[in-house]
């Protein structure tokens, strides 16, 4: 298994945010829009996590004995 750092999960979250953004745009045209912001809703606290780990990941790291 490939080890991926939090600064490119972080992209790839943002990437996958902005991909799904104009396709639940194109695909509720007209429609209930609550089920694609639900989606959306769900990646944002997905990005959100990550960037509070990144944020605290030296801390963490410190607490647990991990590598710097």
């Amino acid at each position: 298994m490939t080890d991926y750092s939090i600064g490119q999960q972080i992209e790839e979250v943002e990437r996958e945010i902005a991909m799904r953004e104009d396709v639940y745009k194109r695909r509720y045209i007209g429609r209930d829009k609550s089920k694609g912001e639900f989606f959306m809703a769900r990646m944002r606290a997905v990005l959100k996590t990550l960037q509070w780990l990144q944020d605290k990941e030296l801390l963490i790291k410190q607490r647990i004995g991990g590598p710097e």
